[in-house]
């Protein structure tokens, strides 16, 4: 300790006041491009460190990449000798910058975007957009519409207990069903009897705009649907019902369903993969139950892939 100057613990303190405001400028300018719409200050300082922290393991990634990438350049070194011309150590370098471009480029973009996404969505996106037996039915991240969902306000689906048979009875529910910055927002209010219904009533496979999944096989082939999304409330905790149905005349019946209870402020991802015949046409709906008011529970990256099995 007695060859520790002033000086010196003066330079560890600029070094580490230098690394903190690396780390909170790199937390809040990313905060600029994921955050989307207004929040409290506690939450936006939580934000801004989780994207520091972000920042933090994208320098490590982008560091292991940056030496693997100077290693595939070092690659062209193998083709050349002591015989070799200043043109043939010319065209060597030019496809050595290509070839580590072209793979390390890709790489820290879709990694990038990974880490401060805190998902693998990104990556799933890139390699379903390449497999063609995958389809995209539905991604919100791209287009998203209030056009695209019809809104049910509606009692529960209870067993009368006068006549013992299963309905809609009691109250319907009350709130508001809104698309915003791609972003769908459920808001509950006054009570928390009732469920309120969303279903998407827009695909677009290959660009295509349908108001189903459409058939594409007969009754004795399968296809997977791959569902998910991040889910997040604001007040208590939602319970969504995720329904398949499948289309008859101008009514849906229920398929199948997946149920799961969400009460944190922050994103959380859901995921659901049903195997389901392929000879009939489908539509997805989202039940909103909630168990105190107000309340409010968001979605984004709704995303629907249908997989057909090789």
């Amino acid at each position: 300790m007695s060859n520790i100057s002033v000086g010196d613990i003066a330079n560890i303190i600029s070094i580490i006041a230098g690394l903190m405001t690396i780390l909170c400028i790199s937390g809040i300018v990313p905060l600029s491009f994921f955050k989307e719409g207004r929040s409290e200050l506690a939450d936006t300082v939580l934000t801004v460190a989780g994207f520091s922290i972000k920042s933090f393991i994208f320098l490590i990634f982008l560091g292991f990449v940056s030496i693997f990438a100077l290693f595939l350049y070092t690659l062209h070194g193998l083709f050349l000798d002591s015989n070799s011309t200043d043109t043939t150590v010319l065209i060597a370098s030019i496809i050595g910058v290509i070839l580590s471009s072209s793979i390390a480029i890709p790489v820290i973009i879709i990694g990038g975007w990974c880490i401060y996404q805190w998902s693998l969505i990104p990556l799933r996106k890139l390699v379903d957009k390449f497999i063609s037996r995958e389809k995209i039915q539905y991604d919100s991240s791209k287009i998203c519409e209030l056009d695209d969902f019809f809104v049910k306000k509606q009692s529960k689906w209870v067993k009368s207990p006068k006549t013992g048979k299963w309905g809609y009875f009691g109250t319907e529910a009350k709130g508001k069903f809104d698309v915003i910055d791609k972003i769908l927002k459920i808001s509950r209010v006054d009570i928390t009897d009732g469920q309120i219904q969303v279903t998407l009533e827009k695909y677009r496979p290959d660009g295509i705009d349908t108001e189903a999944i459409l058939k594409s096989g007969n009754a004795e082939t399968y296809k997977i649907l791959r569902i998910t999304c991040e889910v997040k409330t604001d007040g208590s905790e939602h319970k969504l019902r995720f329904e398949l149905r499948k289309l008859d005349g101008e009514k849906s019946v229920l398929v199948f369903n997946e149920s799961a209870s969400f009460n944190k402020k922050v994103w959380t991802p859901f995921k659901w993969s049903p195997r389901i015949p392929a000879n009939e046409d489908y539509v997805i709906r989202i039940d909103d139950f909630v168990s105190q008011v107000p309340s409010e529970v968001q979605i984004q990256n709704l995303y629907i892939v249908e997989i057909t099995p090789r």
